[in-house]
């Protein structure tokens, strides 16, 4: 099936019976063309509300983090990385928080075959969401291949 159809049968016959069907496509259409460019690219994406730890990752972000959580959270995410490096990702999130400007940091990720990664992440803070909460959303990028070739 290729990805028009496959973006039809996902609009089904609800977005018929309302007529909002070309506004749904192009938003469908849209995240199947960011979902594949994150996949070209090698970056996933992410967004974690600030007061409860609760992460929403793409994809991608998975794949690369090499999990699958039926409930993703930022103490999920810190049980991968070296508590040196944990203690560095927790100041940049603090940092993220307070800057107006995006936060880079590289840690390391050790896998549960005991493989490491070095991964980049930046992110920033964005306006308070609707409900008054405070999230960060964020980029995470493997780069272990270049930290070897540098």
């Amino acid at each position: 099936m290729n990805m028009s159809a496959r973006n039809d049968y996902l609009l089904g016959n609800d977005a018929q019976k309302t007529g909002d069907r070309s506004q749904i496509r192009q938003l469908v259409d849209s995240l199947a063309q960011l979902t594949a460019a994150q996949r070209i690219a090698g970056i996933g994406s992410w967004e974690m509300c600030v007061e409860n730890g609760d992460i929403a990752f793409s994809p991608q972000a998975m794949s690369i983090l090499g999990q699958q959580w039926s409930r993703p959270c930022l103490d999920n995410l810190l049980g991968l990385i070296p508590e040196n490096d944990r203690l560095h990702l927790l100041k940049a999130y603090s940092n993220a928080l307070n800057s107006p400007d995006p936060i880079e940091i590289e840690h390391t990720l050790a896998l549960r075959d005991g493989r490491q990664r070095k991964i980049r992440q930046r992110m920033l803070r964005v306006a308070d969401a609707a409900d008054g909460s405070q999230r960060l959303i964020g980029t995470l990028q493997d780069v272990t291949s270049y930290k070897a070739t540098s």
